[in-house]
């Protein structure tokens, strides 16, 4: 069984301290609590959607969970094929799945 769950993150104010502090919401205790509540039923973010991780345990424990579930191998040579100058990712996507082989 596959499900996709959305979680849209609006920003309808115009104070921008208001805004940095629900993005900080979202992007800390938010993301942490569903990876915690999602764990139980081995849910994983889109590798689009990844937040940064608040510390390199954090990090290394995401790396692993990503690494379990997915192909990652497969996934970077198509990144290779189909995005060979590496356009596509940012600095957390090559963190995370690694930078795909030339």
């Amino acid at each position: 069984l596959h499900s996709r769950v959305g979680i849209i993150n609006y920003l309808p104010s115009e104070d921008e301290r208001q805004r940095r502090d629900i993005t900080n919401q979202f992007t800390g205790q938010y993301s942490d609590l569903m990876r915690n509540v999602g764990a139980v039923f081995n849910a994983t973010s889109h590798w689009a959607k990844l937040e940064k991780p608040t510390s390199l345990w954090k990090l290394v424990d995401l790396k692993l969970h990503y690494e379990s579930r997915l192909p990652i191998a497969q996934f970077n040579a198509a990144r290779t094929l189909y995005d060979p100058k590496n356009l596509m990712a940012n600095d957390l996507i090559n963190l995370v799945l690694g930078i795909p082989p030339p």
